[in-house]
């Protein structure tokens, strides 16, 4: 339901939490396809759910390595109950079924940032700032990110990103 990006993303709605993890399952890769399939489920759910634009990184599409990181996304215009106009992006990660991207989380590196999450969140950023160039979004926007597990910590960072560089209002990043 669009209603669930009106209010505050800090204001706890337990239906979008049920839905958040929904798109953080619908990441999953499957065991039971081929690689270039492995993004299928959550472009449906995407699609479905009138998302456009659906698509994903060519990570998606291999067979996971240690520096990889699937990510999908996917923007719909909304309206939130004040009549003001916002697009609100979609950007699921990967967080499981992700055969040896499991390595990353081993890369610590020698100072700041998890160097394998780090590395990840910029997979995520670099998807994420392509689609807004590729759809030429602007105005107001409101974004939805999810991951579970080692997406989970990537999905942190890159928020963290995201406020730190005022990319967006903290409010509006679910």
């Amino acid at each position: 339901d669009d209603g669930y990006f009106y209010m505050e993303s800090w204001i706890y709605q337990p239906s979008l939490a049920t839905m958040t993890l929904c798109l953080a399952m619908s990441a999953f890769a499957s065991n039971e396809v081929p690689n270039e399939e492995k993004g299928r489920n959550v472009e449906k759910l995407l699609n479905d759910i009138g998302f456009e634009g659906v698509d994903h990184n060519e990570d998606f599409e291999i067979y996971p390595q240690r520096n990889t990181i699937g990510v999908a996304v996917g923007h719909k215009e909304i309206q939130d109950d004040s009549a003001r106009d916002y697009t609100l992006i979609a950007v699921a990660v990967r967080g499981a079924g992700y055969e040896t991207e499991w390595a990353g989380n081993l890369l610590m590196g020698e100072t700041g940032e998890h160097q394998g999450f780090s590395e990840a969140k910029m997979e995520v950023l670099t998807v994420l700032d392509e689609h807004i160039k590729e759809h030429h979004i602007t105005g107001n926007i409101k974004i939805w990110i999810t991951g579970y597990s080692r997406a989970s910590a990537v999905v942190n960072l890159a928020a963290a990103e995201l406020i730190n560089r005022e990319t967006i209002e903290p409010q509006n990043l679910y």
